[in-house]
């Protein structure tokens, strides 16, 4: 269907019963189509006429209102293609709501840093309907966003809601990607590498984000106790970020090897996050800063379920899963369902609480031994 462009439309003092034909009303019946027509459109004193018989019907009705309603919603969408890195950080300054920013393959190195010392940083808001994306225009050839030096700063940056980061490769900063104060945004098949210290992090209350199909390796280059895969919220003694980054989702994920610290960390405070269908390696969990497992949960209502870890002979791995309540009622009501371990260590359980309550079923140890400690 060829809907006309309506971003140039006039609008007019009049909207005619002769104009709307097909809708067969009476003149009483005018001020209901007239609600109709500003509840679809959101405008006032559109005039409707022949160009505007948007589905080719030759009436003029509800189901032209619904198609220009869509195209008035999707005027602003723009797509900007980008294959360096000054284009791609000019495409962040100015992205809006509905900005497609597609990178053609190669290496994105800036010449400057921003924010936190970020080499690519954006703080502009998408919306539900009309999301900010930022990818790389062939997943088989993801671009490589390469920071100036692995001991500072974070590669992408984002402080806005609703992104969706695709389909990037990742490397060479402190830090690879970070949310801040970022909610209802989504990372999905990148992946992070060669870090100084955690791979992506979730934090300053950001919540509702998903990282989904990521590939996360290499991390804590520099740093081995701070080096998790995915880090969730921050630590009760870190004052400059808000704590509670709550309902996030990390699914079908493969976090290691080369991994120094937890594959997935989940800090106290936080509420509500879901780890699934994921796939760690702990060949490089350091035990550095007490990371001798592949998961730590300190926070409520995590639930843990139908993820596989291997501890492919590191001794370090002290459990596969582990429970702690650093404050006060933060680490409870957590669960651990049908997930397999690999387990070396005879002494390592599955699943070990140690303060704050857990419940689990269905897991698997491999070989039989230690499964639950202190669960219900």
């Amino acid at each position: 269907m060829n809907h006309k462009n309506v971003s140039g439309l006039i609008l007019s003092s009049a909207i005619t019963l002769s104009a709307v034909s097909g809708l067969n009303v009476t003149a009483e019946d005018s001020l209901d189509i007239e609600s109709l027509r500003d509840f679809l459109i959101g405008e006032k004193n559109i005039m409707i006429s022949v160009s505007y018989d948007l589905n080719n019907d030759n009436k003029y009705n509800v189901f032209d209102f619904i198609i220009l309603k869509h195209d008035l919603s999707n005027t602003e969408k723009n797509t900007i293609y980008v294959q360096n890195a000054a284009e791609l950080q000019s495409a962040l300054n100015n992205a809006q709501a509905g900005d497609e920013i597609i990178l053609k393959s190669g290496n994105y190195t800036p010449a400057e840093t921003g924010p936190k010392g970020a080499n690519f940083w954006s703080s502009a808001d998408g919306t539900a309907e009309n999301p900010i994306t930022i990818k790389s225009e062939d997943p088989n050839k993801p671009a490589l966003l390469f920071g100036q030096n692995i001991e500072n700063g974070v590669v992408l940056y984002i402080t806005g809601d609703y992104w969706n980061i695709e389909n990037l490769s990742v490397q060479n900063a402190q830090k690879g990607i970070i949310l801040d104060n970022s909610n209802y945004s989504e990372i999905s098949g990148c992946n992070v590498s060669e870090t100084a210290s955690e791979g992506i992090h979730l934090r300053d209350n950001s919540s509702y984000c998903t990282v989904k199909g990521c590939t996360v390796t290499n991390t804590g280059r520099k740093s081995p106790g701070y080096g998790e895969a995915i880090y969730v919220g921050s630590s009760e003694s870190t004052q400059d970020y808000g704590h509670y980054c709550n309902n996030n989702v990390i699914s079908d994920c493969v976090l290691g090897p080369g991994v120094t610290a937890e594959l997935v960390d989940i800090k106290e405070y936080t509420d509500g996050t879901i780890v699934e269908n994921c796939i760690m390696y702990g060949d490089d969990i350091s035990g550095a800063t007490s990371a001798n497992a592949f998961l730590k949960t300190k926070g409520n209502n995590s639930i843990i379920r139908n993820n596989t870890a291997y501890q492919n002979g590191n001794t370090i791995i002290r459990n596969a899963f582990e429970v702690h309540e650093i404050v006060s009622e933060w680490g409870y009501n957590n669960e651990f369902l049908g997930n397999i371990c690999y387990l070396d260590n005879d002494s390592a359980y599955l699943v070990r609480v140690y303060s704050g309550s857990a419940s689990a079923l269905g897991d698997i140890r491999i070989p039989e031994g230690n499964l639950y400690e202190g669960t219900n």
